[in-house]
């Protein structure tokens, strides 16, 4: 499974080259727009006198300019794509080769499966079949069934379930028992994200308990941690740039003393 999950994280490690000169050809091409529409008033309102024709020239350049290079950054675009594919494909095919017997194996494998197959395009029409499978995983308790107990329910959160989960009940079979955080429990705080979907910035609003601080944590569709954000005494909001993140969807979690005491699904468009 180490190799699944190394092949999955890899499909988000994209082209840092590519990703440059494509943010670069964007100014490039802003920087021309802005030129040309400059020589068009000019053109238009009759004021080029005798630089008519060489503004005109220049006007026809600037458009040729633009449009070579919106081709390279179609270039580079389907390249990323291409390049993404790959790697969904070489995870994909590690996936299938799994040889699953334990419950934590065959739940990495299912969700696994599911996650290459819709999530990672974006794609969350899943079938009835799809969704038994994270269903089935998520009731199961996160000790016997492994990490994937998680995935299944955070995935299955994104897509609109609202089923809290009592980890306490669905681990007593196993007589595993939770110790309690008399510090946190009962209370009802919260966490939200504003606006949501992102695109580049939004707002964390909470609610934590008196005179307590805190943390944001901030996880992908694997259910690994991709930031932490310090949380003041008393605070009751801050910003945050997604741009460390890729669009997709990410879970939002709100702790305080180890535990967790609220959560947000947040979907970052890009």
């Amino acid at each position: 499974m180490s190799k699944v999950r190394i092949a999955i994280s890899d499909i988000f490690d994209e082209d840092t080259i590519a990703l440059n000169e494509i943010a670069l050809l964007d100014s490039i091409i802003e920087t021309l727009h802005l030129r040309k529409s400059v020589i068009d008033t000019t053109l238009q309102s009759g004021l080029a006198g005798s630089d008519s024709l060489s503004l005109l020239n220049e006007s026809v350049s600037i458009f040729n300019e633009i449009a070579g290079n919106l081709q390279r950054q179609n270039i580079l675009f389907a390249q990323l794509n291409e390049q993404r594919q790959s790697k969904i494909d070489s995870a994909i095919s590690y996936n299938n080769n799994v040889s699953a017997s334990t419950d934590i194996e065959v739940n990495s494998k299912g969700v696994n499966e599911i996650f290459l197959d819709k999530i990672v395009n974006e794609d969350y029409q899943l079938d009835s079949a799809q969704l038994a499978t994270l269903q089935s995983i998520s009731i199961q308790c996160p000790f016997s069934g492994g990490r994937s107990v998680y995935t299944a329910r955070v995935i299955l959160r994104m897509l609109g379930d609202t089923t809290l989960y009592i980890d306490t009940t669905l681990c007593a079979g196993l007589g595993i028992r939770f110790a309690k955080n008399q510090k946190t429990e009962n209370l009802n705080f919260f966490i939200k994200v504003i606006p949501n979907p992102v695109n580049e910035n939004c707002t964390f609003q909470y609610l934590l308990p008196e005179d307590k601080e805190g943390k944001i944590e901030i996880y992908n569709l694997l259910y690994e941690k991709i930031e932490e954000l310090a949380v003041k005494k008393n605070s009751l909001s801050q910003t945050y740039q997604t741009n460390k993140l890729v669009s997709g969807l990410y879970a939002i979690r709100l702790v305080v003393d180890g535990s967790r005491i609220g959560q947000v699904k947040m979907s970052v468009v890009k």
